[in-house]
């Protein structure tokens, strides 16, 4: 078509395209007006949604600790000062307990393990004292390593928000995970020598006062026979550094091992920690974890040879699992031992003769095996015991690994009864997270609900003398699937049919 030159190209003298092109600009502005506005409205009614963390977790429990961070930052160096006390420089004491003490709380807390520090997020309120495990004996020459520098500052990072004046007292052990185990031999040479027993309580002390914390916990373990004079004589002048400056000083020792001087001990420290717990361990034969009894008899034994206020009492809430008639046993959290028993339908009651929780099953290989492990009720009642006097606290081992209705009954330690019981009816399931299938794709395919336990207070002892879990609590469900195959993976629900991905 030819062009008329008196006109512009895109000369409409109809108006046709005018109005058209107005009527358009006019209905995208109020559809981008609307869209806007449902954003703003969705961001400020959003949901808040579980944070989860999508990692597999693997459980590492009290004897296997992650291995340190190698990086110039993780080994701590001996001060160029040597002006360390001497014990006889200070005077110790007796301490003494104000008529209404109330027993402090101290947690347990370790950095190789996520759901501790979502345990720790959640119960920050629930307790005195923090006691994490930031520290390591690196070398006999007394030099000390830092766990993870990383999550120590998160940690830190998350109590200056929420409980800045939550005291920390750091724990340091022997545990090396090159071996996988307490290292007795560099222990034993630490403390046989007065120089590296120095550099190593020179160390603490710059730690403790370089993080302003509160003081340290000496956790150190499997010390030879031979060398607990030595240990005697680092926690003596250990402790007359720290005391002066208003440091506390903590030193677990075992329930049951008379191979320590608990009176000398006590005069070296603010508080004995008892580790009320490993009657029967990982390489002994199946059986209770802390049996009532055992637990009655060696508080009594450790509360006639010193005061029973300078003990911390500290309780274990997990357990293990042995192949029946093995010696050679797999550590569980309460979270494994109630996802164990419900995947392989075990009853988990309280054996009445030790009043520790118990289930057995078959695995997969159809061999019998035997469980053993602590939660709320067996804290219950060892409280219940303790309580008849006048502990300095209590604390738990660990953060993470916990039953989480322990914390009403730690909340209620002053007085336990009915209403503490009531609220142990109500089981909810922990920290961690249920993986089904496998491969690379992942999916939360089912919430947290609650289970339920029945329960039986005996009100001439006031123990609990029988408990049972009547209904499986549960967790976040992950299903996995896909990954290089796209293979589909059906999983089970107990509310509804299978569906597959």
């Amino acid at each position: 078509m030819s062009h008329n030159p008196d006109y512009p190209v895109f000369y409409d003298p109809t108006d046709h395209r005018r109005r058209y092109y107005k009527w358009l600009t006019g209905f995208v502005a109020i559809v981008l007006s609307i869209a806007f506005l449902a954003t703003l409205f969705g961001i400020a009614k959003k949901e808040n949604l579980p944070n989860l963390s999508l990692t597999q977790p693997t459980p590492v429990y009290r004897n296997q600790p992650s291995k340190p961070i190698s990086n110039t930052n993780s080994q701590v160096s001996v001060s160029t000062r040597t002006n360390l006390l001497q014990p006889a420089q200070i005077k110790t004491g007796k301490v003494s307990t104000p008529v209404d003490y109330k027993p402090k709380l101290l947690g347990f807390y370790v950095n190789w393990d996520d759901t501790s520090f979502t345990s720790l997020k959640t119960n920050f309120n629930n307790i005195d004292e923090l006691a994490p495990e930031w520290l390591h004996l690196s070398n006999a020459d007394g030099s000390i390593t830092v766990d993870d520098n990383v999550r120590q500052a998160e940690t830190l990072d998350f109590l200056s928000k929420n409980r800045p004046d939550l005291p920390i007292t750091p724990l340091i052990n022997n545990f090396d995970s090159n071996i996988s185990d307490w290292n007795s031999d560099e222990l034993k040479n630490m403390l046989g020598s007065q120089e590296a027993r120095a550099k190593n309580i020179q160390n603490l002390l710059d730690f403790v006062k370089n993080n302003h914390f509160a003081g340290v916990c000496i956790d150190y373990e499997n010390i030879p026979s031979k060398a607990q004079p030595d240990f005697l004589a680092f926690m003596q002048e250990l402790y007359a550094n720290f005391h002066p400056l208003g440091l506390e000083v903590t030193v677990s020792v075992p329930m049951d091992d008379d191979a320590f001087n608990i009176k000398a001990l006590a005069m070296a420290s603010d508080f004995i920690i008892l580790m009320a717990y490993d009657e029967h361990w990982s390489d002994s034969s199946a059986g209770p974890v802390a049996s009532q009894n055992w637990f009655v008899n060696s508080l009594s034994k450790r509360f006639a040879e010193v005061s029973s206020d300078k003990y911390i009492v500290a309780l274990g809430n997990y357990g293990y699992d042995w192949e029946a008639g093995k010696t050679n046993s797999k550590e569980l959290t309460f979270q494994d031992a109630v996802r164990t028993a419900k995947e392989s339908e075990g009853k988990i009651v309280l054996d009445p003769s030790s009043l520790n929780e118990t289930f057995d099953y078959y695995d997969d290989n159809d061999i019998k095996r035997q469980v053993f492990f602590l939660d709320a009720v067996t804290v219950f009642n060892q409280i219940v015991e303790a309580s008849k006097t006048k502990v300095g606290g209590y604390a738990l081992w660990r953060m993470g690994s916990e039953d989480p209705s322990v914390w009403p009954v730690f909340n209620s330690r002053q007085k336990l009864g009915n209403d503490t019981v009531n609220q142990l009816q109500n089981l909810k399931y922990g920290y961690d997270l249920d993986y089904e299938g496998e491969g690379e794709i992942l999916r939360v395919t089912d919430t947290p609900k609650d289970g339920k336990r029945t329960l039986s207070l005996d009100n001439k002892s006031g123990l609990i003398t029988q408990a049972e879990i009547t209904d499986f609590p549960s967790s976040y469900i992950i299903s996995r699937w896909g990954g290089n195959d796209k293979k589909k993976i059906a999983f089970t629900f107990d509310d509804g049919p299978d569906p597959t991905y």
